[in-house]
């Protein structure tokens, strides 16, 4: 498959997941994400959600496969600083894997704003009329309603992918 339409499948698969996670019920110890603090706290504007919006511009997809692709994103406190973020779709299992090498990223499942804003990315680069940008942010707000909901939706997605990593590795544990 050529690159291009090797990322369009990969960004529309991660999409699907991502949506069809979000609406997922993880049961009553789930404390929800993006769109809960929209509603509850409208003028929280620097979370993680804002902030990955913010370095959508300063994310390199680095490679693209079926099954995941690899970014590097640049720090916001210092532009030499890169961090690498890797996302995987596994062909079987329905929930998204990722990792990021800053220092939220290896401390915790939730997803850092370098895995949300690689995800943006991706999505921009592959999916048609898309163009997820920091410009576009009012006082933290998300002017475009539509493209707001979709955004929410996509970090609701991984939130609620963490949720299910972290609980099924501590009944392992």
């Amino acid at each position: 498959m050529v690159e291009g339409s090797r990322g369009a499948f990969l960004a529309s698969r991660l999409l699907f997941r991502l949506i069809m996670s979000s609406a997922v019920d993880v049961g009553p110890g789930y404390k929800p994400s993006s769109g809960w603090v929209y509603r509850r706290y409208p003028r929280v504007v620097e979370g993680v959600l804002a902030r990955s919006v913010r370095l959508v511009d300063k994310v390199e997809i680095v490679s693209v496969d079926d099954y995941g692709f690899e970014a590097r994103v640049a720090s916001e406190e210092d532009l030499k600083v890169q961090y690498s973020v890797r996302v995987y779709v596994s062909p079987i299992d329905p929930m998204v894997e990722f990792e990021c090498t800053c220092p939220y990223g290896e401390r915790r499942f939730n997803p850092c704003k370098h895995v949300t804003a690689s995800i943006l990315a991706l999505l921009n680069k592959y999916v048609e009329d898309l163009k997820i940008s920091g410009d576009k942010l009012e006082e933290g707000f998300y002017r475009d309603p539509e493209e707001r909901r979709l955004i929410e939706a996509i970090y609701e997605g991984l939130n609620k992918a963490a949720y299910i990593k972290a609980r099924s590795s501590s009944k392992l544990a």
